[in-house]
């Protein structure tokens, strides 16, 4: 485990502070005014700090740890030039201004106003759908960032017949307190808990950042990013054409996007229309791009130092550790994902690390619990009410609000923690162009598994390389279309090499899953199973 007690305590005692804020705040909840917007009470200063911290979740830090990773500095001079453009969009007020005058609660009840009622209904069915399943990946981002950086294990174990996946368990903590933030009292608790939140980070960003300076010398920054290949610089912005993923063409529609989407993200439409009037909806905005570049101060430090520590000879044993961490990670996406966290693991000192990890946190529970209210109130304002002939009393208008959310709720815990607990997703019809690297080395079907008299069916499909003098480790992970999702009996299954040519210990029609804990070793016997090479079908 990677955080000592300290740093356990700053983050409990964080979110202890948190909650006691939203408690306190629940009292002033006493209207469907105040639940849905806030009562139109929110001036420019809560609005700046705490629609900024709703709009950067833990989910979004991961995806600029990623890019900055990659780009350096040369991603931040292409990212400058969108400064300009949303200064003077801020400026004039673009979207928000005129939708906070039309006193709408909801950008498809402006479209009601501006075009008909079915084009509400169409919208918020759409805008619903689209963001449930957008937000159904951030409890899952969250939860695997804190089992890398912390250090936590893959399952924690009760005695010995009880145990529960941890990133079950994470999504569990963080998805109930989201929650319990938006029943407490709505748009009014979100406001004032997102505000303390921000205040918070912005205190840990500067220790933070004060920290890094005084670790690093910008000689062995500079020299980290020279090592960069010369088309793919991370100081130079005009030599970046083979940068994989952000080349120049990526931040010039990134542009394009910013002005064409002002305001279309509904996962924070309690802050569009909780503004006291149209002025102080303006000048929030314009204050929230000011208080964004000591986000991006830390958002693109941290990357660059992480690089700098795995390319630099001077932090050479340190590097060798964490590259052994992440070439443990089976799933290739998930290593770039978490390259960064892990690399902080290692770096950050003790205190750090809880403050950090309270930034994380903090990210996380504003973003969805945001995203819980949002998605609740469009479906009761834009789905349920157009189709009543008047609207519900106060008390059953929250108490149908109330009900969604917490449907909503179940609904992100079913899509993972079933999914964790020892079931499995049924995937077939994979055309051999779609996988990645294009190495169809084998196919293995209807495989089942016994672990511990329990039988689940397994259906992969297997793009590494099988081979009999070095096995490769195949583990269930859909992100790699792999579908078994229960890691605990079954860590890692060895195949034996389908061409002929096995090994004395191992038998074509069997495979053997080993726990990586090392406490026991379960025979799985293959009922059906068609493994083959390439070109013998």
């Amino acid at each position: 485990m990677n955080m000592q007690m300290l740093d356990w305590l700053i983050l409990c005692a964080f979110i202890a502070m948190v909650i006691g804020f939203a408690i306190h705040a629940s009292r002033l909840n006493r209207s469907v005014a105040d639940f849905l917007s806030a009562n139109r009470c929110a001036r420019r200063y809560l609005l700046s700090t705490s629609d900024d911290v709703a709009g950067i979740g833990a989910v979004t830090f991961i995806a600029f740890f990623e890019m900055y990773y990659r780009t350096g500095f040369a991603g931040v001079w292409w990212n400058m030039f969108t400064w300009p453009l949303m200064l003077m969009i801020s400026l004039a007020g673009w979207v928000i201004y005129r939708f906070r005058e039309t006193r709408a609660l909801t950008m498809a009840q402006f479209f009601e106003i501006r075009y008909s009622r079915r084009f509400r209904i169409f919208c918020g069915i759409l805008a619903w759908t689209a963001g449930v399943i957008n937000m159904g990946i951030f409890p899952a981002v969250t939860a695997r960032f804190f089992i890398y950086f912390c250090g936590l294990p893959e399952s924690i174990s009760i005695g010995q017949l009880f145990s529960v996946q941890t990133f079950a368990l994470i999504m569990v903590i963080e998805l109930s307190i989201a929650l319990m933030f938006v029943l407490f009292g709505g748009m009014i608790v979100i406001a004032i808990t997102d505000f303390i939140q921000g205040l918070f980070c912005n205190i840990a960003f500067v220790i933070i950042l004060l920290f890094l300076y005084s670790k690093f010398e910008w000689s062995q920054i500079i020299t980290a990013l020279e090592s960069a290949p010369a088309n793919a610089s991370m100081l130079n912005p005009y030599k970046t054409t083979q940068t994989e993923g952000f080349s120049l063409w990526y931040f010039l529609m990134l542009a394009f996007a910013m002005f064409y989407g002002v305001r279309a993200w509904q996962g924070t439409q309690g802050f569009n229309s909780a503004a006291k009037n149209a002025h102080e909806a303006k000048m929030a905005g314009l204050l929230s791009r000011w208080r964004q570049i000591v986000s991006l101060l830390l958002l693109v430090s941290l990357p660059v130092c992480a690089f700098t520590i795995l390319n630099h000879p001077d932090f050479k044993d340190t590097a060798v550790n964490i590259q052994s961490a992440i070439s443990n990670i089976p799933n290739e996406q998930i290593a770039k994902q978490m390259t960064v966290p892990l690399v902080l693991s290692k770096v950050l000192p003790v205190g750090i690390m809880g403050l950090f990890a309270a930034i994380m946190f903090a990210a996380a529970i504003s973003t969805d619990g945001a995203c819980l209210h949002s998605w609740g109130s469009i479906f009761v304002q834009d789905v349920i009410l157009p189709f009543r002939q008047k609207g519900f009393e106060p008390k059953k208008h929250i108490s149908t609000q109330t009900f969604l959310l917490v449907c909503g709720y179940i609904y992100f815990l079913l899509q993972y923690v079933i999914q964790t607990n020892r079931f499995y997703f049924h995937v077939h019809g994979f055309d051999r162009r779609h996988i990645l690297g294009g190495r169809w080395r084998g196919y293995c079907r209807r495989t089942i598994l016994e672990a511990r008299n329990n039988f689940w069916c397994l259906e992969c499909n297997d793009n590494r390389r099988l081979s009999g003098d070095n096995r490769n480790t195949f583990r269930a992970n859909v992100a790699q279309y792999y579908y078994l999702l229960d890691a605990k009996d079954a860590e890692q299954c060895i195949f034996a090499k389908p061409s002929g040519k096995m090994s004395a210990e191992r038998n074509a029609d069997q495979l053997y899953c080993d726990d990586q804990r090392g406490l026991n070793i379960y025979r799985c016997i293959s009922v059906r199973k068609f493994c083959f090479e390439k070109g013998n079908l």
